[in-house]
């Protein structure tokens, strides 16, 4: 578990400092979705247990949650499913203003 913390740790960082530097709406979306990432892993490394089995195939004391990992694939799906709604989002801004840029969002008005 230290060894995935550190990494999601890692990966959590990287997103956030994406995030905050770009000013580009494609980056920041990619952005967000290394940051979803960084929490699906968490997440599922949270359940992890040593030496443990697959909850079907091993009918031991032994066995690995299995929920956390049909949230994780839920979230997949809806991250899926709401990046794609926002990288159209950016594409119609982009259709509009010639620019994808969040800087010149404060010239639509509506």
């Amino acid at each position: 578990m230290p060894g995935t913390l550190i990494a999601v740790l890692i990966i959590l960082f990287i997103g956030i400092i994406a995030l905050i530097v770009n000013t580009n709406l494609f980056k920041m979306i990619m952005a967000l979705t290394i940051i979803e990432s960084a929490i699906l892993l968490f997440a599922v490394s949270g359940s992890y247990i040593e030496g443990g089995g697959a909850p079907l195939a091993n009918l031991s004391d032994n066995m690995v949650n299995p929920l956390p990992q049909a949230l994780t694939l839920t979230a997949i799906v809806i991250g899926a499913a709401t990046t794609a709604i926002a990288l159209s989002l950016v594409i119609k801004i982009y259709r509009h203003t010639n620019s994808v840029s969040s800087d010149d969002l404060t010239r639509l008005k509506g």
